[in-house]
């Protein structure tokens, strides 16, 4: 997900930070979606929250607050 915010925003296009910091908020606000799908019966979409959790936990960049 975050790549593809990325490459959506690389696209023949300069950077623009205040775009990729308000992308990575968007996602980052959802982390409580992240956690209740992380509790479906379905295994697929455990493995898949848990996936995207973790791409949220391990990104940085220039754009993020953290970096």
């Amino acid at each position: 997900m975050i790549e593809l915010l990325q490459a959506i925003l690389d696209h023949d296009n300069p950077p623009q930070p205040r775009v990729q910091r308000a992308a990575h908020q968007a996602v980052v606000g959802r982390r409580g979606t992240v956690e209740m799908l992380a509790g479906d019966k379905d295994p697929a979409v455990r493995v898949a929250a848990r996936d995207l959790s973790a791409a949220i936990d391990s990104h940085s960049c220039e754009a993020c607050p953290s970096s």
